[in-house]
């Protein structure tokens, strides 16, 4: 009955995710590097943009794994020939330091919306 009941939930987000492909993303929380803001397990809806700034809690992917965490800080640097590039600093709310690495736009999926 239990694995029925997963199985159920599981097919109306994934028929939740196909309405929403185009804008929207469903995400399902884990670990508790965000507690208490994302609890484990917990529901995320995200929306796909291009505009991230500080505070914003993303989701995005470094070496092939997805990680949610809240943006600290926005590095800006402009190129010789007038592009320019944006660094992100993420950190989970629940951790004591920002994560070792800095993002590019491209690692990052998109922003949790609600949760």
């Amino acid at each position: 009955m239990k694995k029925r009941v997963i199985n159920i939930c599981l097919f109306i987000f994934i028929v939740i995710e196909l309405i929403f492909a185009a804008k929207f993303k469903i995400v399902i929380g884990s670990g508790m590097s965000m507690s208490p803001t994302i609890d484990e397990h917990q529901v995320l809806l995200c929306q796909y943009d291009n505009n991230y700034s500080v505070n914003d809690v993303v989701l995005y992917e470094v070496d092939g794994l997805s990680i949610v965490h809240r943006i600290t800080h926005v590095t800006e640097y402009r190129l010789e020939n007038g592009v320019i590039i944006k660094t992100y600093r993420t950190k989970g709310d629940n951790n004591d330091s920002n994560d070792i690495f800095e993002l590019y736009e491209e690692n990052i999926i998109c922003k949790v919306v609600g949760i």
